[in-house]
């Protein structure tokens, strides 16, 4: 009997793990430290967002901002969308004593 033919094949492993929650769905995830869902509260940012894209019959205007916001994360980058939205509030000019994310000037 030669060697060759009982030489087994390596060991092959399984090893299971689990998936980011958000990441699998398509989410982006906001920076650290940032709260998204309060920023999705905001009257000036659900306005950025309503202008991006309409919102849907029967959803609310703050579950609707933060669904596109983490969508718009994903496809653009937390940073890159954030710029876009605080260069809108700025030009917007209609909330001049705030900043973008509410705190007062």
């Amino acid at each position: 009997m030669d060697s060759t033919a009982t030489e087994k094949p390596p060991t092959q492993r399984l090893v299971a793990t689990g998936i980011d929650a958000l990441g699998a769905m398509g989410a982006g995830n906001p920076p650290p430290g940032m709260d998204l869902r309060r920023l999705a509260g905001l009257p000036p940012f659900q306005a950025y967002m309503a202008l991006q894209e309409d919102c849907p019959a029967g959803m609310g205007a703050d579950q609707f901002a933060l669904e596109r916001a983490h969508a718009a994360i994903a496809r653009a980058g937390a940073d890159a969308f954030l710029a876009e939205y605080v260069a809108w509030h700025r030009q917007a000019g209609s909330w001049p004593n705030e900043t973008p994310f509410g705190e007062p000037l």
